[in-house]
């Protein structure tokens, strides 16, 4: 999208370039993180649908995520010399692909090589998408209104998907995830609008310290967050929240992210990089904080809400800064393919930290991170370039 001061001479091609991109972000953030998002119902799906054990169908969702991530780090490293949007439509087309097969599928093995698949075309989906927003000339704008759209899609989803599963058994939402994509599939080349994808040669030299804080920043950020958000149920269950009703305030607190893309997006360049993405940041850690000692249900719902506001907020940031660092897009992607894999760190930590601990500490040791990732910025903005208010 273009800066205030260009939009008032914007041509009426420059502005549909804008929101044909906008509307690509939205839909390859459905794409790319609808069969994540969706792992509660897939759960039930393998669990009724296959017998699998829960045990069995943990794994399998940690099988999909390892590859996710993986897919996005090892995509990172080519995102600057092919076709963003091929490598988008390539990543549907697996996973659309292994969702079918997995709607026919009954036996572990073949369950748990689908599932790898699947997250292997989710993590190609994410990376082009993020590659592409990051090359964007005001890339906080453009990838904040493409994610809040986005997360409206997938609240959207995630309210179909148990409907698909009544139809067609508790396997039918593998059937689902795939005709979602099918769908999104004609919005997807929209992600080759982004300003004129440099070449390896043209790109520049990237910045090795400001590389290294960025990558540092979001690791905190992805260990802090998925620390706290990986227990949200089971800090409903001790608080004796109604299971229906964690599901309800888990629900909109993912459509709540929606309210920090819009934000990122008005807010745009106009107080620069460094104060929105140290304020951000510093907000989730409260949110956690807020989670972990909550002490009733309106308590814990209010900070779930601000934890789904807070934790989007910082994403077009950390593209914006990426990109400013890296205009090929392979820094961007790989830094936030690092928050899945910090997020997956910070659960297994957190994980022992709740049982030796506190739910209360978990959210002391979110905010912690948060402290330090925001004491990074300064070094990642100062050597990025910064927007023109």
């Amino acid at each position: 999208m273009l800066s205030p001061a260009s939009q008032m001479i914007a041509t009426p091609s420059q502005r549909s370039r804008s929101w044909v991109l906008i509307l690509a972000i939205a839909a390859g953030t459905v794409a790319a993180q609808g069969g994540p998002a969706a792992q509660p119902y897939q759960v039930g799906g393998v669990m009724d649908g296959a017998g699998l054990t829960a045990v069995d169908a943990g794994y399998l969702m940690a099988v999909q995520m390892a590859c996710f991530s993986a897919a996005v780090l090892v995509a990172s490293r080519f995102v600057d010399r092919t076709s963003l949007p091929a490598l988008a439509l390539s990543g549907a087309t697996l996973a659309a692909g292994c969702y079918l097969v997995e709607f026919g599928l009954r036996t572990l093995l073949p369950l748990y090589l689908a599932a790898g698949t699947s997250g292997t075309g989710h993590g190609l989906i994410y990376a082009a998408t993020v590659a592409a927003g990051s090359r964007a000339s005001d890339p906080e704008r453009v990838f904040g209104a493409g994610t809040a759209l986005g997360l409206i899609g997938l609240g959207v989803e995630l309210a179909v998907l148990p409907l698909v599963g009544v139809r067609l058994g508790p396997m039918g939402v593998f059937a689902g995830l795939a005709a979602m994509l099918v769908l999104l599939v004609p919005l997807l080349p929209g992600l080759g609008r982004a300003n004129a994808a440099p070449l390896r040669e043209t790109a520049g030299r990237v910045d090795i310290v400001g590389a290294a804080a960025l990558v540092a920043v979001t690791a905190l950020f992805g260990i802090g967050t998925g620390a706290v958000y990986t227990f949200t149920e089971r800090i409903a269950t001790a608080l004796d929240i109604d299971p229906a009703a964690t599901g309800l305030v888990l629900t909109v607190g993912m459509m709540s992210g929606s309210l920090g893309g819009a934000a990122a997006a008005w807010a745009g360049n106009r107080l620069g990089r460094r104060l929105p993405l140290q304020l951000g940041l510093l907000a989730s850690g409260l949110a956690c904080l807020a989670i972990g000692v909550a002490n009733g249900f309106w308590g814990f719902a209010a900070a779930v809400v601000a934890y789904g506001i807070t934790y989007i907020f910082p994403f077009p940031y950390f593209l914006g800064a990426g990109g400013a660092l890296d205009r090929s897009g392979r820094l961007p992607a790989f830094a936030n393919g690092m928050i899945f894999i910090a997020s997956a760190v910070g659960s297994g930590a957190g994980g022992m930290i709740a049982v030796q601990w506190s739910y209360r500490t978990l959210g002391l040791l979110a905010l912690a991170a948060s402290i330090l990732a925001a004491g990074l910025v300064p070094v990642v903005t100062s050597r990025a370039v910064e927007p023109a208010p």
